[in-house]
């Protein structure tokens, strides 16, 4: 069996990404974890449409598009299944509230507070890669992106490799 989950990345003015915190039940999956909002596709839905319904299910805040496509995960689960999950990314224009009605909270969290949290490693990646492409990535060293400048601008061998700064 194949499920399909879809969810958005959202991006504050400040560098900040909206996470959910999830529920403590032990019926759900990952219970106590913070996780980016979405959830499971219903069948006529496509991952852009099912990510923007679940937004809107678990923040109340209505999106009438997303940026674009950010990530596409295929994986097995503990629960036996295949699953497909791609993430959109969205930036927050402070019109309107965010609220929570689902999980304990929904909360923006700075790089720094997204580090301290408990969060499934696959989104994890997906968060720092989101901070990373805009600069925002706390622990970014430079000193290993230099290193690998200098290795692959070795002539012998070739240099084709792009390492610009986030």
């Amino acid at each position: 069996m194949v499920k399909r989950y879809a969810g958005i990345v959202m991006v504050g003015n400040n560098g900040s990404i909206l996470l959910q915190h999830r529920d403590k039940s032990l019926d759900i999956t990952d219970p106590g974890y913070w996780c980016i909002p979405g959830g499971c596709l219903r069948k006529d839905e496509s991952f852009e449409q099912g990510a923007i319904r679940e937004f809107k299910e678990e923040t109340g805040y209505e999106l009438k598009e997303t940026s674009k496509l950010i990530a596409r995960q295929i994986y097995n689960t503990d629960q036996g299944y295949h699953a497909i999950r791609q993430i959109y990314l969205t930036f927050y224009d402070e019109t309107r509230p965010i609220q929570c009605f689902e999980g304990q909270e929904m909360r923006f969290l700075t790089p720094y507070e997204i580090l301290s949290k408990r969060i499934r490693k696959d989104q994890l990646e997906v968060i720092k890669d989101v901070l990373i492409s805009f600069g925002l990535y706390p622990n970014v060293s430079y000193s290993w992106l230099d290193r690998l400048r200098s290795i692959f601008s070795d002539k012998r061998i070739g240099g084709f490799f792009d390492f610009g700064r986030p």
